[in-house]
This record gives structure tokens, sequence and C-alpha cells, in this order.
């Protein structure tokens, strides 16, 4: 139906094989077996130039399967808006995933989505 999202993931290319309406979510959130990217969202924020930069208060979620849990914090990074019209909206983003439960950090770059803006 439109919705998209991708990025690469320490340099492997990566591609949500489905995405949860962010006005369910409360977050622009895609999966792919597992592994996810949950940006943080605010319908009134969705505006061609608004930049949000990624901090311990605007997280992003990262979860990535592992033997250390897998959940990361992307702290450090933005999300841009790029395209809105009355049905969708585009961004680009990147980010460091990282956690306080070990010295593992992940590049998160290229990132790129599309949501549906049209209310059900």
């Amino acid at each position: 139906g439109g919705w998209t999202m991708k990025a690469k993931i320490d340099g492997k290319d990566w591609v949500a094989n489905s995405i949860i309406p962010p006005d369910l979510a409360g977050r622009i959130s895609g999966d792919n077996g597992g592994e996810s990217i949950g940006l943080p969202y605010d319908r009134r924020g969705m505006v061609v130039g608004e930049k949000t930069k990624f901090s311990h208060d605007n997280a992003v979620d990262l979860m990535l399967p592992d033997d250390e849990g897998g959940i990361l914090g992307g702290y450090a990074g933005e999300m841009e808006i790029t395209k809105v019209d009355e049905n969708w909206a585009e961004g680009k983003f990147f980010f460091t995933g990282s956690s306080s439960r070990s010295d593992k950090k992940v590049e998160v770059t290229d990132g790129f989505f599309r949501i549906s803006l049209a209310k059900k």
C-alpha cells in the first residue's frame, strides 16, 4: 500500500516487511523477522523540513535479536521529514544504536520511510 521503511544497519541493507500504523503504535515502526526500528512519531511534526534530533528523552528503538538481549537505543542521530501531502509523509534518518549493558554500537544510515497519514 505504499508503506515502506529501509536503512543500512552496519552497512547491510535492511527493509521492513511490515509496518504498524503510527497512529496505533505511537511510533514509526518497521519490522523484519524480529529486527525492528521504531522512530519517534508526532503527527503534528509531519512538516517538510522538520528535523528531530534523537536523544535519551527522544530515542529510536532498535531491536536486533542477539545474545545480548538485542534492544538498543538510538540516542544520537536525526530524522528529517522530506515530503508531506494529505495522504503520505516521507522522511530520512540515521542514528547510532547503543546500550548501557554493553559496549556494542550499531550504525544505522541511509534510513528512509514512507507512511500513510490518511485517517481510517
